[in-house]
């Protein structure tokens, strides 16, 4: 699977955006995992930056994908702007 944005950086941020979203879509990253037959574990350490590689990036790319692509990225977005007002104040 290619990549299709890098915009998004592994970390905390984006790993809490993903389990967010899920859980606003009535589903969970647990249950998501086990549906699209991806280890949880590989797919936390891709998300928290521990696992960069392409299989990590492909992960990273169909859980955003399964999580909705626009909904993660707003929340995302959203997100970083909240942590860098904290970081210049």
């Amino acid at each position: 699977m290619q990549v299709k944005n890098k915009m998004f950086q592994p970390g905390r941020i984006l790993y809490e955006v993903i389990l967010g979203a899920f859980k606003a879509s009535g589903t969970s990253f647990e249950q998501w995992c086990r549906d699209n037959d991806v280890s949880a574990v590989a797919a936390r350490s891709a998300l928290k930056g521990f696992s960069t590689g392409t299989q990590g990036q492909a992960i990273i790319e169909k859980l955003v994908e399964g999580a909705g692509r626009e909904v993660v990225t707003v929340a995302y977005r959203l997100r970083i702007e909240r942590h860098a007002a904290e970081v210049a104040a």
